[in-house]
């Protein structure tokens, strides 16, 4: 499809200027987009568990998530609608090693340590460790 055919299709739908319908902009828009790409072809749904998922990884509230996704309940927007991508479940292990393996965290925690001992419930102060 020429590129502006498919402007026409997203921006100003039919050649009598009608908006397309939602099955027609799957058809001569979304499919052949993901046939380029090589990507599996995808549905309204999809778009929908996707829309959910990226807001959720950009941090916008779930409260703002439930509302576009038309949800009554939270939990719904939650529990289905949003997804953990393998991506952010990567950055998130990198960012825990980065935080245990840190040599000048673990310094500081060190020399509280030693300068914090607690005795029956109590913490103890400026104690020297031996």
């Amino acid at each position: 499809m020429e590129r502006t055919t498919a402007f026409r299709c997203i921006c100003g739908g039919t050649r009598n200027k009608k908006p397309l319908s939602d099955g027609n902009l799957l058809k001569r828009v979304i499919y052949p987009a993901c046939d380029t790409l090589k990507i599996p072809r995808v549905s309204w749904h999809m778009f929908r568990h996707l829309h959910g998922t990226l807001l959720s990884q950009l941090g916008v509230p779930i409260a703002v998530t439930q509302a576009q996704l038309g949800h009554a309940d939270p939990r719904i927007t939650i529990s289905i609608y949003t997804h953990v991508l393998s991506d952010v479940q990567r950055d998130a292990v990198l960012r825990l090693e980065r935080f245990l393996l840190d040599s000048n965290r673990l310094k500081l925690h060190q020399d509280r340590a030693a300068e914090e001992i607690e005795v029956d419930g109590k913490l103890l102060e400026g104690m020297e460790k031996e």
